[in-house]
């Protein structure tokens, strides 16, 4: 078996010739493992790394807060960022901070939010703006090329539709999927290659979750 390579506090990669698995440990458990193939990746963003996945609800490395979730937005390093809580006045002091920030952000009540306070925010702009979506595209055609190796074989109708969903991304605001339901459990692989651009998770961590 191969050794597990350290990339950063807590998240680790073991790889073969060719696939790859990503660890995320806490304590010396495994939280979470995503495995996918091995390609020469071409498309990389700010907005999309391994530390947002921290923030998916899942579960929460020591010292990492929800709150983190608003400001790594503001500060360009996650795409889309959510935030409950029961506590009014804090929530009336980052609702204060969004705004200020001049981001779109779309506040929940308590009512369509069981009871917690709600906010959401987005970074401006389109997908085709903010994301290099030619390289987007270019590297999930290599992940479904890899597919065999990863024991997956979609026909070319289920290929050539996720790239056009893609491609159809161009034009869209990212703000217009704020109260887009990326928690519901019976999700498309449109909607989890969706959920990945808004959450700001790494796209082989995304392609781990169509794939499977």
């Amino acid at each position: 078996m191969s050794e597990l390579t350290k990339i950063s506090d807590g998240i680790y990669t073991r790889e073969n010739d060719e696939i790859i698995n990503k660890l995320f440990v806490i304590n010396g458990y495994v939280m979470k493992k995503y495995e996918y193939p091995k390609i020469k990746t071409r498309f990389s963003s700010p907005l999309l790394n391994d530390y947002n996945l921290h923030l998916c609800g899942g579960w929460f490395f020591p010292g990492v807060k929800s709150i983190e979730s608003l400001q790594r937005v503001i500060d360009g390093m996650k795409t889309m960022g959510f935030y409950d809580t029961f506590d009014d006045k804090k929530f009336e002091c980052w609702k204060k901070i969004v705004k200020d920030s001049g981001l779109p952000y779309m506040v929940f009540s308590k009512e369509e939010n069981n009871g917690l306070n709600g906010i959401g925010i987005s970074i401006k702009g389109t997908f085709g703006e903010n994301f290099n979506l030619q390289d987007l595209m270019h590297d999930y055609k290599l992940y479904f090329n890899a597919c065999e190796a990863f024991r997956f074989e979609p026909n070319n109708s289920v290929r050539n539709k996720l790239i056009k969903f893609i491609k159809n991304l161009k034009d869209v605001e990212i703000s217009s999927y704020l109260s887009f339901d990326y928690s519901n459990e019976t999700k498309t692989d449109e909607d989890d290659i969706l959920t990945g651009l808004i959450l700001g998770y790494p796209v082989e961590t995304t392609v781990a979750c169509v794939f499977n």
